[in-house]
């Protein structure tokens, strides 16, 4: 039986903001992990809460630590704004790669997976490009509100630590 190189799922934008559309602008993101070039031809990605929206890849290679981006204009795919989880199989059927549930999607945010293998929402969708991991600024204005009375004083600090999380830290060529 023939092994396959399993690209990674890196980023899911389930909710697009206006003027942007759900069945034109949803996408989801592959990383090539290899020093060679991937044919994913063949390879299927599968979102729904029982996995049964599949879209098929053909015609399609992704260089040696890049990405590849696949819009909901071109797969059909539909992802779910209430939460639904995203898989990658081989043209075997093998599950390559599983992106766990994102619950309530915000509009305008993607689901990321960072630099630590850790998935978190962001402010800053990045197409075709490694993530930037921003936090939501509901989340950073919910963490000041329950500051006494500084409140101003720790959503600037609050923002600050939050801007230097946001560069994720990687050796060599390692890419989120």
């Amino acid at each position: 039986a023939r092994t396959y190189l399993g690209a990674e799922i890196t980023e899911v934008f389930a909710d697009p903001a206006s003027p942007q559309s759900d069945s034109l602008d949803e996408f989801i993101e592959l990383y090539n992990p290899y020093d060679q070039t991937l044919a994913l031809d063949g390879y299927v990605i599968k979102t729904g809460t029982t996995w049964t929206h599949t879209f098929t890849i053909t015609d399609s290679t992704v260089g040696p630590h890049e990405y590849v981006v696949f819009a909901s204009a071109q797969t059909h795919l539909s992802l779910s704004n209430t939460g639904s989880g995203v898989r990658l199989y081989d043209p075997s059927g093998t599950l390559l790669f599983e992106v766990p549930s994102y619950g309530k999607a915000q509009s305008g945010h993607a689901w990321v997976r960072d630099a630590n293998g850790q998935w978190a929402w962001t402010t800053v969708p990045t197409p075709g490009a490694q993530n930037v991991v921003s936090v939501p600024a509901a989340a950073v204005a919910s963490t000041a509100a329950k500051s006494q009375p500084k409140a101003k004083a720790a959503a600037k600090t609050s923002a600050a630590a939050t801007k230097k999380a946001a560069t994720p830290k990687t050796s060599g060529s390692v890419k989120a």
